[in-house]
């Protein structure tokens, strides 16, 4: 049986969360820095970022980064192999393939809230489609 619809979704989302860890990643690593977070404080005290002058809660996004972001950036990875691997398995072992992509799917919403939501879908729907999608059973041929 082709699973192509279920490969096709799970590589798309495979893409976008790699994407989404890449920028994650460098988010992280950007603002885990002392100079990340001084150039973070200045921007937001710019007037043309923040004309109200109001505190946007630079310490609290530099605290989140640091105490949060290296973990969230470990559970995007995990969502990406477990993604790639259900897409390369799922012709041999669809019902594997689809606890994959439900795994990646919660383990990337559980990390990142609603940030990652488009390709942990991708994923979801893509691990449902892998259990409730049957082999077509073969009539035999009768001469």
């Amino acid at each position: 049986m082709k699973r192509t619809a279920e490969r096709v979704l799970g590589i798309i989302g495979s893409i976008m969360m790699g994407i989404g860890f890449i920028l994650f990643t460098l988010t992280t690593f950007v603002i885990s820095s002392p100079e990340g977070q001084a150039q973070l404080e200045e921007m937001l005290q710019d007037p043309e970022v923040n004309p109200t002058g109001a505190d946007l809660g630079a310490d609290e996004l530099v605290n989140f980064f640091v105490s949060n972001g290296w973990i969230i950036v470990m559970a995007l990875l995990v969502s990406v192999i477990l993604g790639i691997l259900a897409a390369v398995f799922v012709k041999k072992m669809p019902i594997v393939s689809g606890i994959m992509w439900v795994l990646a799917a919660i383990i990337s919403l559980i990390a990142i809230w609603y940030l990652i939501f488009i390709p942990a879908i991708l994923f979801f729907i893509a691990g449902i489609l892998a259990f409730v999608r049957k082999p077509k059973e073969e009539s035999p041929i009768v001469y």
